[in-house]
C-alpha cells in the first residue's frame, strides 16, 4: 500500500504541475495570443478547449465533465485496487490519472480546458495541448504498447 500512497502523492504533483503552468500561462499570456519560444518550431499559444483532443465533441462540456469524473474516479479505484500491476504499468496508470484529473479541474471550475503547448512538427500545426494531456498521451501509449508486447510474449511461449 506503500507503494500505491506514493503513486498518489505522484498524481498530486502533476496535477499541480499541469494546474500551475496553466496558471502562469492564462496569467501571463492574452487568449489567443501566441509567443514564440523557437522559430517554425515552438509556441506557448493561450487557447480555451470546449472539446476533448483535437476539439472533439467542441461544446459538449456536461458530457466531457461527466465522462472525465467517471474515469478519474474509476481508473484510481483499479489503481488502489489492482496488486499486480509492475513498475511501468503502475507509472503509467498514474500518468493517466494525473492528466484526467488535470482536465477534469478545468472543466469543472472554468467550462474549458486550458491548453498553450503549440507544435510545429514537419509543416504539421500540432492541436494545442498541456501537461494533462501529455501525462494521459504517454501513459495510455504506454499501456498501449506494454499490453501489446505481453500479448506477442503470451503468444509466443
Amino acid at each position: 500500500m506503500k507503494k500505491k500512497a506514493i503513486g498518489l502523492l505522484i498524481v498530486v504533483a502533476l496535477v499541480l504541475v499541469d494546474l500551475l503552468t496553466k496558471q502562469v500561462i492564462t496569467t501571463n499570456i492574452r487568449h489567443l495570443e501566441q509567443v514564440t519560444v523557437i522559430d517554425n518550431f515552438f509556441w506557448l499559444t493561450n487557447v480555451r478547449n470546449t472539446g476533448a483532443a483535437w476539439s472533439l465533441f467542441d461544446g459538449q462540456l456536461p458530457l466531457l465533465t461527466l465522462i472525465s469524473f467517471v474515469a478519474a474516479v474509476l481508473l484510481t479505484r483499479y489503481y488502489l485496487k489492482h496488486k499486480q500491476m509492475n513498475h511501468f504499468e503502475n507509472i503509467c496508470m498514474i500518468l493517466i490519472i494525473a492528466g484526467t484529473i488535470g482536465n477534469l479541474y478545468d472543466r469543472f471550475f472554468l467550462g474549458y480546458v486550458r491548453d498553450f503547448l503549440s507544435f510545429n512538427i514537419v509543416g504539421y500545426m500540432f492541436p494545442v495541448f498541456n501537461i494533462a494531456d501529455s501525462c494521459l498521451v504517454i501513459g495510455v501509449i504506454g499501456l498501449l504498447l506494454y499490453t501489446l508486447m505481453e500479448e506477442k510474449n503470451n503468444v509466443e511461449n
